[in-house]
C-alpha cells in the first residue's frame, strides 16, 4: 500500500513555522503550550511543572503511560486519581493520594 502523496508526514518534524502557529493558537485559547526537543524533556518539564503533592487526573491516556509520566509522577509525590472531571467531587476513600 502507498502513502497518499496528500497526506503529511507524520514521521517528521514540523516545520518551526508550523510549530510556531500551533502554539500561537493554543496560547490564544488560554492553552499553555510548550516545545522540547524530545520524550525525556517533555517528561522532565511535566513532572517540573506538577506541584509536589498535587493529584493528576490522566484519562487513562496511553501517550502518558508511555512517556513514564505517572510511574514518574507517583516517585516525586504526586497522586493519580481515575475518575476526577472538573465538576466532579474526589470521594477521599477510594480516590484518594496514593490510588493506583
Amino acid at each position: 500500500m502507498q502513502a497518499d502523496p496528500q497526506s503529511p508526514d507524520f514521521t517528521a518534524r514540523a516545520s518551526e513555522d508550523a510549530i510556531q502557529k500551533v502554539l500561537a493558537a493554543l496560547r490564544a485559547n488560554n492553552i499553555d503550550a510548550r516545545v522540547v526537543d524530545n520524550g525525556e524533556d517533555a517528561k522532565r518539564m511535566v513532572l517540573e511543572l506538577i506541584p509536589k503533592g498535587a493529584e493528576v487526573h490522566s484519562g487513562k491516556s496511553k501517550t502518558l503511560q508511555d512517556a513514564g509520566l505517572f510511574p514518574g509522577a507517583l516517585r516525586v509525590g504526586v497522586g493519580t486519581t481515575r475518575s476526577v472531571l472538573g465538576y466532579m467531587k474526589v470521594d477521599r476513600r477510594t480516590e484518594g493520594p496514593g490510588d493506583p
